[in-house]
């Protein structure tokens, strides 16, 4: 199942300068959720794993419930 893009919705009356600095930063937060998750993942220690998984279960259950909604 292919997650949508997120779509980011800015005011047009920021400077284009805010507005790039405001998609640079949830790049940035993105990309540290994506790295941590992957570190988690492939952890040797079990505690840290079961943890990662159990995030991925409750994003996924959040995202099922956010869709039912729509």
């Amino acid at each position: 199942m292919l997650k949508p893009a997120l779509n980011i919705q800015l005011p047009r009356s920021w400077p284009a300068v805010g507005r790039s600095a405001m998609l640079q930063f949830v790049s940035l937060a993105k990309y540290a959720v994506v790295y941590t998750r992957s570190w988690a993942a492939d952890n040797p220690n079990a505690r840290v794993r079961l943890r990662a998984e159990r995030d991925r279960s409750l994003e996924e259950v959040g995202m099922l419930r956010e869709g039912r909604r729509n």
